[in-house]
């Protein structure tokens, strides 16, 4: 029985070694490698020194100038780290100060309906359409309540601040699941770093979306789990997953995919019954899944009758896109949004006719591809949604291109038009860069919660295949568990040059 679970994990292990390598494949050919700005030429120069700076301090045996600046550092460590984090936030609310404007797209739909008083028709049609932000539309409505009560100027600041915050949230709450998982303080170490500049120091701090707001939540549900399966003390019998239960709500009121993690678990879990070893915990495991699934059932099923009774929205069931629409509309273009898939959705009078129309033409798209065709397109969608360091950052978003010629600094940095943006599109490729040699890292590791990670990613990238992608802004929201998977990568790579 334990040649089942062997063969299982042989055979997760070896998809995720594929698509990994496959992932850094694209992002190592990524032209925001190649991006030109004034300083291009003293990139790579800059990169050598850090590369070379870094061998140095690992290897203690190597009698340097480096080396010796390494024991003071490390003797302290703690006011080097307050330092770094004090001029870390700093970057970050100028950074918000200095860039923040009104967003496009949905995050426009949250913010202006939010901040009415009666929301328009226009935007209970989107509402109509899209049920699934309903939950966010909430939270962004109880934030503009807040932000008058305060007397705040500017509800967009409040967002973009209360983005940050989340953000900050999330890193923290990263460090803090490597250590449950008990992988070590440098996997810990490396997990909060890759955290800070993967994403903290990053202008998707000023996008007030599902995509960072969700992140707290995917850091809490990793740290819940981590929890659970540690001893039988009160607060991992029952606070845990009774916290478990209401962060997947959460989660899955912002971003259904947050799911995917706990399917992970799920499978995990169910190989372990192969295991004689494992067998015996999974009935006290059990127990916890089932109060957290308790949780979770009985706050969805509160959610939608207070919605059905207490909505201050008229929504339009039969306006729903169904998810075929969203599968039809990953078969075509990039395999991202499309605004003629979207007419032609909306033009079908039902939620039932719009499903018959979507599988009609996901039928005749697979049919016009063929097999070559598919594995093609497969190919080049899989480089759209995971293959750009920045998340997609600049293609979605109007606000950004209404300054033809940007001044300061962080303006030229970040939009489009401004003269060092190749500068952050390079950096922010090599930290994905980083990230993903990471998680090649952590295929050293065969143990069920280095799988589960490792699943819970492969889901949601065979996800973003099938549904609707063709941008890598949709990573966004898994990131936790990039980063924590990579920390501990990392942590094993660098471990011989010590």
């Amino acid at each position: 029985m334990l040649g089942v679970k062997n063969f299982f994990t042989h055979v997760i292990t070896t998809i995720s070694a594929v698509y990994f390598f496959i992932i850094l494949l694209g992002a190592l050919v990524n032209p925001n490698l190649i991006r030109q700005t004034a300083a291009s030429k003293w990139r790579w120069a800059i990169v050598c020194a850090l590369l070379v700076l870094a061998l140095v301090f690992q290897r203690e045996r190597l009698k340097t100038v480096a080396y010796y600046l390494r024991q003071p550092l490390l003797d302290h460590r703690r006011l080097v780290v307050g330092v770094l984090l004090g001029l870390g936030v700093i970057f970050q609310i100028s950074l918000v100060l200095n860039l923040a404007a009104p967003t496009g797209f949905d995050s426009a739909a949250i913010r202006q309906s939010a901040a009415l008083r009666v929301v328009t028709p226009e935007l209970q049609n989107y509402y109509s359409i899209y049920p699934n932000n309903l939950f966010f539309f909430f939270f962004a409505k109880g934030l503009h309540t807040v932000a008058k009560f305060c007397h705040f100027s500017s509800f967009i600041l409040t967002l973009d601040f209360v983005n940050l915050i989340l953000v900050d949230l999330s890193i923290g709450l990263n460090y803090l699941v490597v250590k449950k998982l008990n992988w070590g303080d440098q996997a810990a170490g490396i997990t909060f770093w890759l955290s800070v500049v993967g994403i903290g120091l990053t202008p998707w701090l000023i996008v007030f979306y599902s995509d960072t707001v969700v992140l707290p939540i995917v850091s809490g549900i990793l740290l819940c789990l981590a929890s659970i399966l540690r001893s039988d003390d009160l607060t991992n019998q029952y606070l845990s997953p009774i916290l478990l239960g209401l962060l997947v709500f959460v989660g899955y009121k912002l971003k259904p995919t947050a799911l995917i993690i706990m399917i992970a678990v799920l499978i995990v879990g169910l190989l372990n019954l192969f295991d004689p070893k494992q067998r015996q915990k999974m009935l006290p495991l059990g127990h916890k899944f089932l109060l957290s699934l308790i949780v979770f059932s009985g706050t969805l099923l509160l959610f939608n009758v207070a919605v059905k009774h207490l909505s201050p929205l008229e929504l339009n069931k039969q306006r729903e896109m169904p998810p075929t629409h969203f599968v039809m509309m990953g078969l075509t273009g990039e395999g991202g949004y499309n605004l003629t898939d979207f007419r032609n959705s909306q033009a079908q009078p039902t939620v039932a006719a719009r499903k018959a129309y979507n599988i009609k033409i996901i039928k005749q798209r697979l049919r016009n591809y063929g097999f070559n065709g598919y594995r093609r397109f497969l190919w080049e969608k899989n480089l759209n949604n995971t293959a750009d360091g920045t998340f997609g950052w600049g293609k979605e978003g109007h606000f950004i291109e209404e300054t033809p010629q940007p001044h300061g600094y962080f303006k030229p940095l970040y939009y489009p038009t401004g003269k060092n943006n190749g500068n952050y599109h390079f950096w922010a490729q090599l930290v994905w860069l980083v990230v993903l040699f990471g998680l090649l890292g952590s295929l050293a590791f065969h143990d069920n919660k280095t799988i589960c990670l490792q699943l819970a990613i492969l889901g949601l990238l065979i996800y973003l295949l099938l549904f609707e992608g063709g941008r890598s802004r949709y990573l966004i929201q898994a990131l936790p568990l990039f980063f924590v998977l990579a920390g501990r990568g990392w942590a094993k790579i660098s471990r011989p040059a010590a």
